[in-house]
């Protein structure tokens, strides 16, 4: 093993603040506190990102969840995709119904299928193609989470769910309170 320089010589890197100009050369900065959401609904904020990955359109984001009632109405899925969901700075509630096999564009997810489930800041889910799913919720409080999908493979629209007008996530669920 050859070593071309003295292995006590060091290099001092400083560590730069990040901005859109600084990070240019290696990739793009997504800050959403200096952007405006690509979709505002109740209770919920999404800054969506489209950039090319290997020639294919890839999406991802940062959903900002506001404490709200856990109350699903609808969902979306992704036919030719997975998902990625990664929480930030709190557990969230993500809501899922199986994907379909051979599933069409009319399939609808079933209400009694739904499931919930906890995910802890320092894990993550990976949704196969085709999984319903909601916006997720915090578990307690207003919470940050990011998602990726690939979108040249992942055609999407949100879909009311069947069997019931809403379906409420939680323990006491039935007893959740409004909130103001």
């Amino acid at each position: 093993m050859t070593i071309d320089h003295d292995p006590l010589d060091a290099y001092v890197l400083e560590v730069a603040n990040l901005d859109g100009a600084s990070f240019s050369e290696f990739g793009v900065v997504f800050d959403p506190s200096h952007a405006s959401p690509t979709m505002d609904a109740d209770g919920w904020r999404c800054w969506s990102v489209y950039t090319p990955v290997q020639g294919n359109g890839m999406t991802g984001g940062i959903v900002r969840v506001d404490r709200r009632q856990m109350v699903v109405r609808e969902m979306e899925r992704h036919l030719g995709a997975a998902e990625w969901v990664v929480p930030h700075d709190g557990a969230i509630i993500q809501v899922v119904a199986p994907p379909v096999p051979d599933a069409s564009e009319d399939d609808l997810p079933v209400a009694s299928e739904l499931r919930a489930f906890r995910i802890p800041v320092g894990s993550a889910i990976l949704m196969h193609p085709g999984t319903w799913h909601s916006v997720a919720f915090g578990e307690s409080e207003s919470v940050t989470y990011s998602f990726a999908v690939q979108t040249a493979l992942s055609a999407s629209s949100w879909r009311r769910i069947t069997g019931a007008k809403e379906v409420r996530v939680g323990r006491g669920a039935a007893e959740q309170p409004e909130l103001s």
